[in-house]
């Protein structure tokens, strides 16, 4: 019971290359997940209908679907900013500096 036997040996470990390949998702995948979602389906059943976990679903609809495009409010440039951002936090990194730094 304590010696393990050649049989029972485990299987060689992954390569950071194959381990870098498997946690990645194809492009395809994540085009896919962008139609289904805009065409309304939810996270279980575009996980369903890909073959893929319902957690890498879910978080690569919140990686990517929870920003949006928006303006400074001072000096109007386009900036990525969350879909419910606090008011009056629409800045740009350079008027924010200005604003709170002076």
């Amino acid at each position: 019971m304590g010696m393990p036997t050649e049989s029972s040996a485990a299987a060689p470990a992954m390569t950071r290359t194959e381990r870098e390949t498997s946690a990645m998702m194809s492009k395809e995948n994540a085009l896919e997940i962008c139609r289904l979602r805009k065409e309304g389906n939810g996270p279980t059943a575009i996980a369903r209908h890909l073959g893929l976990p319902v957690s890498t679903v879910k978080g690569y609809i919140y990686r990517h679907f929870t920003m949006r495009d928006a303006r400074c409010q001072y000096c109007g440039k386009i900036i990525r900013v969350p879909k419910h951002p606090r008011p009056g936090s629409i800045l740009c990194g350079y008027c924010r500096e200005r604003f709170f730094w002076g």
